[in-house]
């Protein structure tokens, strides 16, 4: 079969349908948010492990649909509704322009009570909107991140909005990056969105990831709390104990024509025209692929108390790997050098362009490449112990702020470069001659850092991207 993306929403549908009869006795929450919302930082924290990238460019990937046992291969299931399973090698080759999701079996303890499915950000343009309303139209409940220095953006209310208004009784506000904020900031912000979410959500959690890896190291129990880890995984564990799942009606019931991965040979290809009508299907959840075997069946309501109590063992055995350092926090200096007219060009960049040669500079930490429209990071080096996703987006407010400032300042002039001078670091950022939207930003040590060999040698990288 071979369709239009336009076509690609009633196949993908009857598709998405027939793997979620599959999950009929399980609760399914999507994990949503804008890019570079600290999605897969949480979603690493909820599975112990670092399965997902949090630090390099996500949305290489499409949707990940995860459930509990141990991957033997993935499953994908395309734009056109065809659904294949694949062996593990391809699965960090798979690209969001071809598959709408991927099917994954992984072996951790919150898993044993739910499905968690992983979508790339929002405003990631390789992520069709209608693939995100496919997706909140068969889960339960949504963990919606966002950060708490941008929290609740007017692109993430109108969204959230726009997606079906049964997820608002069970989904989870979270905020992340919270140790970004001082106490009376936390306060500040808390009091926002109390305003601003009223009826949009169950409940609203705070949550510091490196104070809870900290906690968990130490066994330091008042920290686990003030991170706010203990209250958003036992809300977790409630809440996917009492939201009962969206499909569990008998319209659309399992017929065996979507194996997930561990039970069919890899290389075999199913269509959505296995799905059966609906009112055709069964409410017993029984696979082909299992050749006689009965898959998983009963009610939420039937493992409610099962489900409580596995869910609630996360909160003694959940770890994160460990974060790099906060950016220095000395107040800064700024300098914006305006020299260049602007270029507008209608521009496709290569996801993963090789900015290799930012390594190269003097006192380099890290560095990536920004679409400043999307906050997208579209290449990245470095940055081993520096968060470049937050970088990344932060700095995107910085160059539309400073757009902005021109613009009222009337000065028809475009940006060579900012510099942000920290106490222990430089900031540099670069719009790119030929397209302003997309911009260079480098760290750097200011102790090893040659400030104007630098800004020569970001330059002269421009150069040599291909756009």
């Amino acid at each position: 079969m071979s369709v239009t993306l336009t076509e690609a929403p009633e196949t993908l549908s009857r598709s998405l349908a027939c793997l979620r009869a599959q999950r009929a006795a399980r609760p399914v929450v999507a994990v949503m948010g804008e890019f570079s919302a600290g999605k897969s930082t949480l979603l690493n924290l909820l599975l112990d492990s670092d399965l997902l990238p949090a630090q390099v460019t996500a949305t290489q990937m499409p949707a990940l649909w995860l459930a509990a046992g141990r991957a033997q291969g993935f499953g994908a299931l395309g734009h056109d509704g065809s659904y294949a399973i694949h062996p593990m090698a391809g699965l960090r080759g798979r690209q969001p322009e071809r598959d709408a999701i991927l099917t994954l079996r992984v072996d951790a303890p919150v898993l044993s009570g739910m499905d968690l499915i992983d979508t790339p950000g929002i405003s990631d343009p390789l992520l069709p909107r209608l693939v995100l309303r496919e997706i909140s139209a068969v889960c339960d409940f949504v963990l919606w991140c966002t950060p708490a220095a941008q929290a609740w953006r007017q692109s993430e209310k109108a969204l959230w909005e726009s997606l079906p208004s049964r997820l608002r009784a069970h989904s989870l506000l979270v905020v992340t990056r919270a140790d970004k904020l001082g106490e009376g900031e936390r306060a500040k912000v808390a009091r926002r969105l109390g305003r601003e979410t009223a009826g949009l959500f169950a409940t609203t959690h705070f949550l510091a990831t490196p104070d809870a890896l900290a906690a968990r190291k130490s066994g330091d129990r008042a920290l686990w709390e003030a991170s706010g880890a203990e209250a958003l995984l036992a809300a977790l564990a409630r809440t996917a104990a009492q939201a009962r799942p969206a499909t569990n009606d008998g319209a659309l019931a399992d017929t065996g024509a979507f194996p997930w991965p561990d039970e069919d040979a890899p290389g075999r290809i199913f269509n959505d025209e296995d799905c059966p009508e609906p009112g055709q299907g069964r409410t017993s959840v029984t696979s082909t692929a299992n050749r006689g075997r009965t898959a998983e069946t009963g009610t939420p309501g039937e493992k409610d108390d099962q489900d409580v109590l596995k869910v609630r063992k996360l909160i003694d055995q959940v770890t994160l790997k460990a974060r790099g350092p906060a950016m220095d926090a000395t107040p800064p200096e700024t300098e914006t050098r305006g020299k260049r007219k602007d270029t507008p060009m209608n521009v496709t960049t290569k996801m993963g362009t090789d900015i290799s040669g930012l390594s190269q500079i003097a006192g380099f930490i890290g560095g990536c490449l920004v679409d400043s429209d999307t906050g997208l990071m579209l290449g990245s080096e470095g940055g081993a112990n520096f968060d470049l996703e937050a970088a990344a987006a932060g700095n995107t407010e910085v160059v539309k702020a400073k757009n902005a400032a021109m613009a009222a300042l009337g000065l028809d002039d475009a940006i060579e470069d900012i510099l942000i001078t920290l106490g222990k670091q430089f900031h540099l950022i670069r719009p790119l001659a030929n397209s302003p939207t997309v911009f260079l930003y480098v760290a750097l040590d200011k102790k090893a850092a040659n400030l104007g060999m630098a800004r020569i040698q970001v330059k002269n990288i421009e150069k040599t991207l291909e756009l």
